[in-house]
């Protein structure tokens, strides 16, 4: 996989880019004050519950006795914090169905806003794969009108896909904290983000051709899927799996760093370009699979070695 041409084609479309952060933006403002909505159901009436004032009273009281170096009142501090804690726990235990149905709705929520966000990956797809293919760039809305159907398929399929894949790998993530926790200590949780990272680079490798594929070869994402499957067996795969890896932690670092830096304002700008880059290396690598040649900007075509190969034996058959 060529990581430098990805990550040129990624940059170069700068309108994809601005449309993409646009479109994303509204959405996920839409459902974060919708959620934020649904979740002051539960949220409100504990704030303002004479449970959880009674817990803050008992901080403040741990903390101004603490300063004032009352050693003798630390089991009293403990009683306290005991009672207040179990007051509060139990005003929650009391709100109980509401928290769960609360949660319900706030998952739902979050799959639709997934499912959104899919559709929309589906139109960054077919404008990275129209930028290699011939340098066309189509209109963000006016594509995904137009390619409506297909991208709501691979949405479903996404959705429903990253779902459970989300559900095992937070499984074995929980698994392995509980495991480790005893042997690794404070090591546990750099072990956790790597095995989070490696999770991202085998979904990306096993499946990450599933959209070039659908877009390219006009295949349902069950037929691409198992197309993806059965490329990853050609040469380059553990390769592919490490390029990936790497690009993986590189770009979380960068969106992570950036956005503490701005006070979050970065976000804006650098996971919409993320998701770019991402869909920028997948097409790379089908690109690169498939033997075609592909553009990555007006002035820079890569040409296959056996295209090239091709074009050489045709011009040695050519008597001129």
């Amino acid at each position: 996989m060529k990581i430098g041409n990805g990550l040129k084609i990624a940059t170069s479309n700068k309108s994809l880019w601005l449309k993409t952060m646009l479109a994303k933006s509204v959405v996920l403002c839409i459902f974060i004050a919708v959620i934020y909505a649904i979740a002051s159901i539960i949220i409100e009436p504990i704030l303002k519950s004479e449970e959880l004032k009674e817990l803050i009273s008992a901080f403040r009281t741990i903390i101004s006795d603490f300063v004032l170096f009352k050693d003798s009142a630390v089991e009293a501090h403990a009683e306290l914090l005991k009672e207040s804690t179990a007051s509060l726990l139990i005003f929650i235990n009391s709100m109980l169905s509401n928290i769960i149905w609360v949660g319900i709705a706030i998952v739902i929520l979050f799959q639709l806003m997934v499912f959104t966000f899919s559709m929309f990956d589906y139109v960054i797809g077919i404008n990275v794969n129209e930028h290699m293919s011939s340098m066309l760039h189509s209109g963000f809305f006016g594509t995904l009108f137009e390619n409506f159907k297909q991208a709501l398929k691979y949405a479903l399929y996404r959705t429903v896909t990253m779902f459970i894949y989300d559900i095992v790998v937070f499984s074995i993530i929980v698994l392995l904290f509980y495991a480790l926790t005893g042997v690794l200590g404070m090591f546990t949780l750099t072990f956790i983000v790597a095995i989070v990272f490696i999770s991202i680079a085998l979904r990306l490798t096993f499946t990450g051709l599933i959209l070039p594929i659908m877009i390219s070869e006009n295949k349902g994402p069950i037929e691409a899927m198992k197309e993806s499957f059965k490329l990853y067996k050609m040469p380059g795969g553990f390769n592919r799996f490490f390029s990936y890896l790497i690009v993986s932690i590189i770009v979380y670092i960068v969106v992570l760093i950036s956005g503490v830096v701005t006070f979050n304002v970065a976000y804006v700008l650098t996971i919409p370009l993320s998701g770019i880059i991402f869909k920028s290396l997948r097409f790379v690598d089908y690109y690169t699979i498939k033997c075609k040649k592909y553009y990555i900007t007006f002035d820079e075509i890569v040409i296959p070695k056996e295209l090239r190969q091709n074009d050489e034996q045709l011009l040695n058959k050519v008597d001129i």
